[in-house]
């Protein structure tokens, strides 16, 4: 079995949790807990970027980084069920994923911004435009249509 760890706070290992659950992964992936905040915890060691989700295989190697472990998921449930097999399809599905990463990088450096820079350091440029991506992508399906792309 396959242990999923992540923040519960953390939207990329919300995404990965998601997964699991939508892929019928439950009894093959085990979830726990991990702290970016704790020294003590290993997910340094396990992820070299101190980041989550980490995924840890069944042979002691790790994936990292959201899109990477959706990946392996998707092909642990059978392939084609999150990342389409067909190649257009495929790449639409790859853009709009990398969209919605920005968007949560961003929704995350406001967060950032407010917990732990001083008000009085705050950059005020950088939050208008994590602001302003967010607003203007909140909806990335309708960019994929406008552009004839699939949804």
């Amino acid at each position: 079995m396959v242990t999923l760890r992540t923040s519960f706070g953390s939207p990329f290992g919300r995404k990965a949790r998601i997964a699991v659950s939508v892929l019928g992964l439950d009894d093959k992936v085990k979830v726990e807990p991990a702290s970016t905040q704790d020294d003590s915890d290993p997910l340094p060691k396990q992820n070299p970027l101190g980041k989550v989700p980490v995924l840890l295989l069944d042979d002691g190697s790790t994936l990292f980084d959201s899109p990477v472990v959706l990946e392996y998921l998707d092909v642990l449930a059978g392939g084609g069920r999150i990342l389409p097999n067909d190649t257009k399809a495929r790449f639409d599905a790859l853009r709009l994923e990398a969209l919605a990463d920005g968007i949560l990088d961003a929704g995350i450096l406001i967060v950032y911004e407010g917990r732990y820079r001083p008000t009085e350091m705050a950059v005020k440029g950088w939050l208008d435009r994590d602001l302003a991506v967010e607003a203007e992508h909140a909806h990335p399906e309708s960019d994929l249509a406008a552009e004839g792309g699939s949804q």
